[in-house]
């Protein structure tokens, strides 16, 4: 039976407006601006959007497995999660199972595939207990509060990523 709490929906709530923000940042790309390198050593704007697909589906995966009582807190895991990925000034290395693909997307094709992993994680995280614990093939053992806490986080690190890589286009084409 899934835990009704306010502060769930709030996170829910909360990660619903980030994806959107994510989403509408990167249909604001072109075509071809959404494949465009930015700068060395940079993805693209479609390059992050299937990171973050792919991060999204290993999440919702967990989220799915059967879960197990939690012995501690259920969001004891969130502050160091939010160190991690809200501290900007780092840069995190992907691991290789989420890294993104070098090829060239179609937009459409990939919007598509972002907001269905987007609302997959909504739809599981409503049907399932979320002070469980579940194992993550990269995060390892949280509960699935962390673990949407984690998909927020993650969310709002890429939505940076792309502002950076939109301002520096920008500035590449008034350049040009």
């Amino acid at each position: 039976m899934p835990q009704e709490n306010t502060s769930t929906e709030t996170l829910l709530t909360s990660y619903a407006a980030s994806a959107a923000e994510l989403l509408r940042l990167l249909a604001a790309f072109s075509e071809s601006e959404i494949n465009t390198i930015p700068f060395k050593e940079s993805w693209t704007a479609a390059q992050v959007a299937d990171h973050v697909t792919k991060s999204n589906s290993s999440v919702e995966q967990s989220l799915q497995a059967e879960g197990t009582p939690t012995g501690r807190k259920p969001d004891e895991g969130v502050p160091k999660l939010k160190a991690i990925f809200l501290n900007f000034e780092t840069k995190l290395q992907a691991p290789d199972i989420i890294l993104p693909g070098r090829g060239t997307y179609q937009k459409d094709i990939l919007l598509a595939r972002l907001e269905h992993s987007i609302h997959s994680i909504q739809r599981t995280a409503r049907d399932k207990e979320v002070t469980e614990t579940v194992t993550h093939p990269i995060l390892g053992p949280g509960t699935r509060l962390e673990m949407l806490y984690f998909v927020w986080y993650h969310t709002q690190r890429h939505i940076y990523q792309l502002k950076n890589i939109r301002q520096f286009l920008t500035a590449q084409r008034a350049d040009a």
